[in-house]
């Protein structure tokens, strides 16, 4: 372990705003106050949200394992890490809702073939912190004010190269990421800050994206993030808490309310 920090699940229980709760809010206001202020039962679990959380699971053995032994598992201990962590989610009482052109193997099926990719593909790097919590205070860089929440949140892996930390966050997604979309997502300059707060200093930033096409793929994508980007991304963070302290809780009708666990709410005018 490179920092020596209480487990997330202690963090949790301090006020606190996490990345995902701040990406929540911007797709739909609502959805985040009838899951994070309510507490809504949802009516459902989206299936790809449960094959990222158990190829995250399965990476994270993969990783822990190297840190300990500084080589890579045999590829069906990871496959055996994933279906294990699949079996589990599967007997939670909320159920998974299935695309409907495909069923549970055909999804479990794409989580193994995702894998088998990345384990073909990946080295073995020098690991330091594998799933490291963090917990900072929040400033407005517009007003210097202190907001109340903690920013918490988990690093998924932290490797070194070349005498340099390089956070890494393990992503699965339908294609392959564009150029822009590396260039305004939040989560690197959350963490590029978090880690100069906690006492890592400066970082190499990069997502590992496992691309869920008919023929897998692994695409690295380091990312840059200066004093501009990380600015930027707290003043994002402190407006979002701003706005939920106000009670701005909105529907907004999207995409996103194909999935969404707590559409019916909005569907029968439940009240946000």
């Amino acid at each position: 372990m490179l920092l020596d920090t209480e487990p997330l699940s202690v963090l949790r229980r301090s006020m606190h705003v996490s990345y995902s709760q701040i990406k929540g809010y911007q797709i739909c206001p609502a959805k985040f106050h009838f899951g994070y202020i309510l507490g809504v039962e949802p009516s459902h679990r989206p299936v790809n949200m449960v094959l990222g959380g158990a190829v995250h699971h399965a990476l994270a053995l993969h990783y822990s394992y190297i840190m300990g032994k500084e080589e890579k598992p045999e590829e069906d201990a990871l496959i055996t890490w994933f279906r294990d962590r699949w079996d589990k989610e599967m007997d939670r009482p909320i159920p998974v809702v299935f695309d409907e052109k495909k069923d549970e193997g055909a999804f479990m099926d794409a989580g193994v073939a995702l894998l088998r990719t990345f384990h073909a593909k990946s080295d073995v790097p020098t690991v330091l912190a594998v799933e490291q919590p963090f917990s900072i205070g929040l400033t407005d860089p517009g007003t210097g004010e202190v907001m109340e929440p903690q920013l918490i949140g988990a690093m998924d892996l932290i490797v070194e190269e070349k005498g340099l930390p390089v956070v890494v966050e393990h992503k699965t997604a339908a294609k392959r990421y564009a150029q822009w979309q590396l260039d305004f997502e939040l989560q690197p300059s959350l963490y590029a800050h978090a880690c100069r707060e906690i006492g890592i200093g400066e970082v190499g930033l990069r997502y590992q994206l496992l691309v869920k096409t008919k023929s897998p793929s692994l695409q690295l994508c380091d990312i840059k993030r200066g004093e501009k980007e990380i600015t930027e991304a707290l003043e994002t963070v402190c407006t979002v808490l701003s706005a939920i302290e106000a009670g701005h809780f909105w529907k907004n009708r999207s995409w996103a309310c194909a999935d969404c666990q707590y559409r019916y709410r909005c569907d029968e005018g439940g009240s946000t």
